[in-house]
């Protein structure tokens, strides 16, 4: 599942870009494109005055169907920022990631 551009309906306006809180949208030679930032929030989707974005439901990377979840282990927690500031959850995540982790001997 990913966001997709039709690019022959994107005009290069900017909106989708200004709704991006994930700095995920480019525009080049007057064309929206994603990188690897987006998070699929989906605030793009609706901004679009053509309708050059899409919601597709399929996964095209070749590594999608070879993935292998066995190989992933432990605990992660994720830190969210703004302004070079960390969230205070943060730190009550990190706990509980570490309670976590001792519980399950990883």
């Amino acid at each position: 599942m990913g966001i997709k551009i039709k690019q022959d309906l994107c005009n290069g306006c900017g909106e989708c870009f200004d709704q991006c809180p994930f700095a995920a949208i480019t525009i080049e030679n007057n064309k929206a494109h994603l990188n690897e930032q987006c998070v699929l929030c989906q605030a793009c989707l609706s901004s679009c005055p053509n309708g050059a974005l899409f919601l597709s439901e399929e996964d095209e990377s070749p590594e999608a169907s070879k993935e292998d979840i066995n190989a992933y282990k432990g605990i992660w927690v994720f830190a969210e920022q703004r302004h070079g500031t960390v969230a205070e959850v943060t730190f009550e995540l990190l706990g509980e990631g570490k309670r976590l982790a001792d519980k399950l001997n990883t």
